[in-house]
């Protein structure tokens, strides 16, 4: 099934309080599986990954982030990071996104583990 949702919550007077919940955008919508399995954050940037939906129209698997930044005090998103097979690790440090993917075994062609760097900045 497709779904899911990362959320972002400041504290208050020592209560945490909802304040953005994030999905990835309507033209983005065909990632939507697994979006918020893992979660990233340096500074002002925060990514989440997901997944291709099983189901979709590639028979390779394909992983993605979307990334975002943080400006008066709403994250809007940088872009999406894709991947060739969907990732079960993320980190961020400066302007870097490490993406880490293990083998996978449901990939029809034998898709190796691997770990993929971007630069934020570059990423649409």
């Amino acid at each position: 099934h497709a779904g899911g949702a990362a959320y972002v919550f400041t504290v208050r007077a020592g209560l945490y309080r909802e304040q953005q919940k994030l999905r990835p955008t309507p033209d983005q919508i065909f990632l939507f599986e697994g979006f918020g399995s893992t979660i990233a954050m340096f500074n002002t940037r925060i990514a989440v990954t997901g997944r291709e939906p099983h189901f979709g129209v590639s028979i390779i698997p394909i992983g993605f982030s979307v990334t975002y930044a943080r400006a008066n005090d709403r994250l809007t998103s940088l872009g999406v990071a894709f991947t060739s097979t969907w990732p079960d690790s993320i980190s961020i440090r400066g302007n870097w996104l490490l993406l880490g993917s293990p083998l996978d075994v449901r990939c029809p062609f034998g898709c190796i583990g691997h770990a993929t760097l971007f630069d934020m900045n570059r990423i649409q």
